[in-house]
C-alpha cells in the first residue's frame, strides 16, 4: 500500500475550518484530513453508515416482534412474522 498525492480546491471557508481543527489538535493540515476522511468515508460505495439512534431504532422494532413470540406457534406463523420484520427493514 503506497501513499499517494491528492490535489483538491477548497473553499477559504473549507480551509479555514481545517486550519481551526489543526492549530487545536496541533496535527498538520493533512492528518486532519485524513482523519476526517477516515471516520467519515464508507468502505464501500454504496453503503450507508448506520446511525446510533438508527441501529437503536432497529433494536427496538426486533424486541417489540420477538417479546411476541409465544411457544407452540406454527412455521406458517414464524414464517409470516419473519416477513413483516424483513419488509420493515429499509435498505436504502
Amino acid at each position: 500500500m503506497g501513499l499517494h498525492k491528492l490535489e483538491i480546491e477548497l473553499t477559504d471557508e473549507l480551509l479555514s475550518r481545517i486550519d481551526r481543527v489543526s492549530t487545536q489538535t496541533n496535527h498538520t493540515r493533512t492528518e486532519v484530513v485524513i482523519e476526517t476522511l477516515k471516520d467519515h468515508l464508507p468502505e464501500e460505495v454504496g453503503s450507508k453508515q448506520i446511525t446510533k439512534e438508527e441501529r437503536l431504532e432497529a433494536l427496538q422494532r426486533a424486541w417489540k416482534l420477538v417479546s411476541k413470540l409465544e411457544p407452540g406457534r406454527s412455521q406458517a406463523e414464524i414464517d409470516k412474522q419473519i416477513r413483516e420484520f424483513r419488509e420493515d427493514r429499509k435498505y436504502d
